[in-house]
């Protein structure tokens, strides 16, 4: 049996920006006010990795293969708004599929996310 390391300290972040000026400071890194949260100006999920493996699966590898992006855990990924349908694409082909109750809700979370950015204009910015 293989012996595999999870780190349950690390934080995964996806965010989505409300404005136009939030989306700039995605670009630059720049989500969190001065107590190191992150900023009102933005919508946001946090899990940590015994979950994002999951996630990988039937979330981010079929982002991936629709958008032409390389979401993983070692790289900050930002999805434009222009392919915004595309990852609708892949969460509807998500709806009726039975989840783990903890995924399904992270799921539903990140179907918020999207519908936000859609609804502000914005993208979507992934920081693991």
């Amino acid at each position: 049996m293989e012996f595999q390391y999870i780190n349950l300290s690390h934080e995964y972040k996806i965010i989505s920006p409300k404005t136009a000026e939030a989306m700039d400071r995605l670009y630059l890194n720049d989500i969190y006010d001065e107590r190191g949260e992150i900023d009102s100006c933005f919508e946001s999920m946090t899990f940590f990795e015994d979950l994002y493996y999951p996630l990988e699966t039937v979330l981010f590898d079929p982002i991936n293969i629709k958008c032409d992006s390389l979401i993983n855990m070692y790289e900050e990924v930002v999805i434009e708004n222009e392919d915004l349908d595309k990852v609708q694409e892949v969460v509807d082909c998500l709806k009726g599929k039975a989840l783990e109750s903890n995924v399904q809700e992270l799921v539903l979370r990140f179907i918020q996310l999207l519908e936000c950015s859609e609804s502000n204009g914005t993208g979507l910015g992934f920081y693991f």
